[in-house]
């Protein structure tokens, strides 16, 4: 079984085991011992996480807090599982995590409320309240730096370690997407390039995605690497663009309404679609209202 791997002395990295553990899980170890995000299902937990921890001779009763990425049910799911065991972890939230948490499938729901029949299979979570809210002011999570790091949702979340310069980004760092996903899944073009700008800036030592996207991968080591890997994920959005706007000049020409799905479709002509097509029509259908 595929295990927490080191990445410096402060940091563990979980890539997910398996397709269906969810996201990956970062160990952030120190004065107080947090995990970042706790996979998708109850066994992405009993399964794989608490193995893991052992692994490296660590246990839920060591963690102290739980910090989250966002609120997507790939990255959230094992928390009731997580909670249920271990009772005295503290989740904590950031910016607009509070109030999604309590209601996550509701943002999903409404989130795929345009293309409903192209959608993933949809999967009920529970709303569960935080024990906080994160104030960077307090000592307690001087060594990790929230920053908000909106365009794949508005909660989303990266979490800045300080001390090494590693940077744990979840899903606000997409490189060219997934099997699943076909491209960089995102809700806002403009907030996610502001993110990527963002985080080139900062030019981190580490840089941590939630899962190996296609030229993004779970680890990312060395600053020129990183930064690599965050310019390509932005030549990606760039790359869309282009393509949408073609079709869009066509459709306005024709003075007809652009078909989304027939667009999405041909952005993969020669080459195998994703899993879900809706991913990709999503994200090209909030290019366009974004342009508007």
């Amino acid at each position: 079984m595929n295990g927490f791997i080191k990445v410096n002395p402060w940091i563990y990295h979980l890539p997910p085991p398996v397709p269906e553990f969810g996201a990956g899980v970062t160990l952030v170890i120190g004065a107080n011992n947090f995990l970042i995000d706790c996979g998708a299902f109850d066994y992405s937990v009993s399964k794989f996480l608490i193995p893991a921890l052992k692994a490296i001779k660590y246990d839920l009763k060591d963690i102290d807090y739980l910090l989250l990425t966002h609120t997507h049910p790939d990255n959230i799911g094992g928390i009731h599982k997580l909670k249920q065991l271990a009772p005295h972890i503290r989740i904590m939230t950031y910016g607009y995590q509070t109030d999604r948490l309590k209601n996550p499938s509701y943002y999903l729901l409404n989130a795929w409320s345009e293309f409903p029949d192209y959608a993933p299979p949809f999967r009920e979570l529970k709303g569960i309240l935080a024990d906080g809210t994160v104030d960077p002011a307090n000592r307690v999570f001087s060594d990790l730096r929230p920053i908000v790091s909106s365009g794949h949702t508005v909660d989303c979340v990266s979490w800045h370690h300080v001390k090494s310069n590693t940077l744990i980004c979840g899903d606000a760092v997409q490189g060219a997407g997934t099997d699943e996903t076909g491209v960089a899944f995102f809700t806002s073009l403009e907030l996610y390039r502001n993110t990527l700008s963002d985080i080139i800036e900062l030019a981190p030592e580490n840089l941590l995605p939630g899962r190996d996207f296609r030229s993004a991968p779970s680890i990312v080591h060395g600053q020129e690497n990183s930064v690599s890997v965050l310019e390509d994920s932005f030549k990606f959005t760039v790359e869309y663009s282009a393509f949408i706007e073609k079709y869009a000049r066509y459709a306005r020409r024709k003075k007809e309404m652009l078909d989304v799905a027939e667009v999405a479709k041909a952005y993969y002509e020669g080459r195998k679609e994703p899993q879900f097509l809706g991913y990709t029509m999503q994200t090209f259908s909030l290019y366009l209202k974004g342009k508007k």
